[in-house]
């Protein structure tokens, strides 16, 4: 990451604090630290209102949300009637149609075919 290059800190050192290290280090200072982890939450946060708005980065407008056919359709109808010693007779049929749809969002997308 560039954002370090930016900042200056100390050389290395072997002993910190009285304390002897194992090998040499070194110690950022906390001001030069805390403007590194800003800048890079702040690139975060500018990448991630762009995937939010757009993965592309492609002018979408007007162009259909990924999902939606122009037509779809169901049907259903049921045929229920009694049957000797309380038992019941059941006749189901159902029909579904969905047009084709992208499931991307891109001005190339991937359709799926109608069904």
């Amino acid at each position: 990451m560039n954002a370090f290059k930016n900042h200056q800190f100390s050389g290395p050192v072997t002993i910190f604090h009285g304390r002897q290290l194992p090998e040499a280090a070194t110690p950022a200072r906390y001001a030069a630290l805390n403007a590194t982890l800003y800048d890079v939450a702040s690139d975060l946060q500018a990448l991630e209102a762009r995937l939010a708005n757009n993965v592309t980065d492609q002018n979408l407008k007007g162009e259909d949300a990924p999902g939606n056919a122009d037509v779809t359709g169901y049907v259903g109808a049921t045929y229920d009637m009694p049957v000797a010693g309380g038992w019941r007779w059941n006749l189901s049929a159902d029909a579904r149609y969905s047009g084709e749809y992208a499931y991307t969002q891109t001005l190339d997308p991937y359709m799926q075919d109608s069904f």
